[in-house]
């Protein structure tokens, strides 16, 4: 029986995708004047939107400074049009804490947006640990996320499991030696979410 559970962020436990996208477009087309698709946008991802946002835009370090800056101001004020949890991962979340489960976070989401989202999305009480790309030294799909969060509830990597919607998440799954699922809770939608070893999950 599995008594950690660890989840990835966005497009796993909340679909807040649309968001950053729109955030990270906004944020170049002011700053760079260049219009990205979500494919492009998404040939970044890895590291914290910070990251993201000193890679792209051009400039001296205080205009980096000053997109990163508009880009929270942009997620935090288009949260609500922008970013839902679905009703059915509201569920498993309460049935695995009703299980006694110990639940984590291990996201490629800068702290500052991810603590924004906890709070918005009403998710903050599930998690007993939350790990962003801020605290680790090397991003997805390097392991170190993982690996801090089973160090520091002390629980052997047997007793964990790792669910996220990229091959980035199974990267860093495989390589930590955590089982790992692929899941599209988002992407398709169901009243009820299946735990491991069921259909609904595919494991890598």
């Amino acid at each position: 029986m599995k008594q950690l559970y660890i989840f990835d962020f966005d497009g796993t436990l909340a679909d807040t995708l649309p968001l950053c996208f729109m955030c990270f477009r906004e944020t170049f087309l002011k700053y760079n004047q260049q219009y990205l698709t979500d494919k492009q946008i998404t040939r970044y991802f890895g590291g914290s939107e910070q990251q993201i946002i000193e890679q792209i835009v051009q400039g001296s370090p205080e205009r980096k400074q000053q997109a990163v800056e508009f880009f929270y101001k942009l997620y935090s004020a288009n949260h609500p049009l922008y970013a839902t949890c679905p009703p059915a991962i509201f569920q498993l979340l309460q049935q695995l804490k009703q299980q006694q489960k110990t639940l984590a976070i291990f996201t490629g989401k800068g702290r500052r947006s991810l603590e924004y989202s906890l709070d918005a999305l009403k998710l903050r009480e599930f998690f007993d640990v939350t790990i962003s790309d801020d605290e680790v030294e090397n991003s997805k799909p390097a392991p170190d996320g993982l690996l801090q969060i089973v160090e520091q509830l002390q629980i052997d990597k047997a007793k964990a499991v790792y669910f996220g919607d990229s091959q980035a998440d199974l990267i860093s799954g495989q390589q930590a030696g955590i089982e790992t699922y692929l899941i599209d809770w988002i992407t398709k939608p169901t009243d009820t979410i299946l735990l491991p070893n069921e259909e609904h999950a595919e494991l890598v």
